[in-house]
């Protein structure tokens, strides 16, 4: 692998999803409104280190949220975690409205990478 490569991965539709201390996590508060959270904690997981954790909320593939990034840093040449990022969307209470979609992006590097 590239040592300067930085690797995206993409899901979707699952609430919360952990990496050691990074998360992707989404709570649904009264079947109204949607509150989404993330922290990229720059750990070392599955042999890359995590740098960046993103997320937004989409409803018919059309993003009705902000997108929230948690960004670790080595500025001091030590890696310290993003701070938590939020976003939140409302949700459709149509009967047959479009589901409403978690969709998270997951920044990965080399470990060795200062």
């Amino acid at each position: 692998m590239d040592p300067l490569a930085f690797n995206w991965y993409q899901g979707s539709r699952l609430s919360r999803t952990y990496w050691g201390p990074s998360y992707a996590t989404s709570t649904e508060v009264m079947f109204l409104y949607y509150l989404g959270q993330t922290k990229a904690a720059a750990n070392v997981y599955d042999g890359l280190r995590i740098v960046q954790v993103c997320a937004w909320y989409t409803r018919s593939s059309v993003i009705i949220s902000g997108v929230a990034c948690s960004t670790a840093s080595s500025d001091t040449g030590i890696w310290t975690p993003g701070y938590v990022a939020n976003t939140n969307a409302w949700d459709d209470l149509a009967f047959d409205a479009p589901k409403t979609i978690f969709v998270y992006r997951l920044g990965k590097i080399n470990p060795n990478i200062i």
